[in-house]
């Protein structure tokens, strides 16, 4: 799933939450006004299968196997890329874990149970794509899900004022990396064996605001 997450005091207590229980997987959804919603995955009690904490939030279990299957995860050493490839290895996948910085790859992976494996690499070079899926295959022997979850946001202000290069390194890492990686996933393993491509956008790609114009073009271009 893509999950957008927004409203710091809701995420607050969805944490809470998660934090107190214990089992198997969840998801909770809260619609926030005007038409928002946060998504994240808890971890409640195996009695609670469906569960109405408040007026707009519900709790749905969600039981999901990927034995047998191998996914490459971009931007896995912290955040929802994180999450994600815990998530998925948790699930029975073999996971392949990427980012740039391979110590704090190496210090999710200790932390990981599972068979999983990380490799360094830059999202934003298409050889890099090519390398990374090719060594995913080597280790695992196959690849079946590609999570094009790694994105930037260096630059916070008017459209009109962003200088050159940090919207070439945007456009770079949110856009031209997810459309190279998922070419390479397919010429390497999708093209004969069908595969799952999950790109994580944003709600920002759906509506405009204000400081964010550039990161926005690409989420809604993604």
């Amino acid at each position: 799933a893509c999950l957008n997450l927004v409203m710091p005091s809701t995420l607050r207590v969805l944490r809470f939450l998660s934090s107190q229980w214990k089992g198997g997987a969840y998801v909770a959804f809260a619609l926030l006004p005007p038409h928002k919603t946060v998504a994240t995955t808890l971890q409640p009690r195996p009695h609670l299968t469906n569960c109405r904490l408040w007026p707009f939030m519900y709790i749905r279990r969600m039981d999901v196997s990927l034995e047998g299957k191998v996914a490459l995860v971009t931007g896995a050493s912290r955040g929802i890329g994180q999450a994600i490839a815990e998530t998925m290895a948790a699930s029975g996948a073999k996971v392949m874990l990427t980012s740039r910085k391979l110590d704090q790859l190496e210090a999710v992976k200790a932390e990981m149970k599972g068979d999983v494996d990380v490799i360094a690499s830059h999202v934003g070079d298409a050889d890099s794509g090519e390398k990374t899926v090719a060594a995913t295959i080597e280790r695992f022997g196959s690849l079946d899900i590609l999570v094009n979850n790694a994105g930037t946001n260096p630059y916070y202000g008017p459209v009109l004022e962003v200088d050159q290069g940090r919207w070439d390194k945007t456009f770079e890492v949110n856009l031209r990396g997810p459309m190279f990686w998922s070419a390479a996933a397919h010429r390497a393993a999708f093209a004969e064996k069908p595969g799952v491509i999950i790109n994580m956008a944003s709600v920002g790609g759906l509506r405009s605001g204000p400081h964010l114009g550039v990161y926005n073009l690409t989420k809604a271009a993604l």
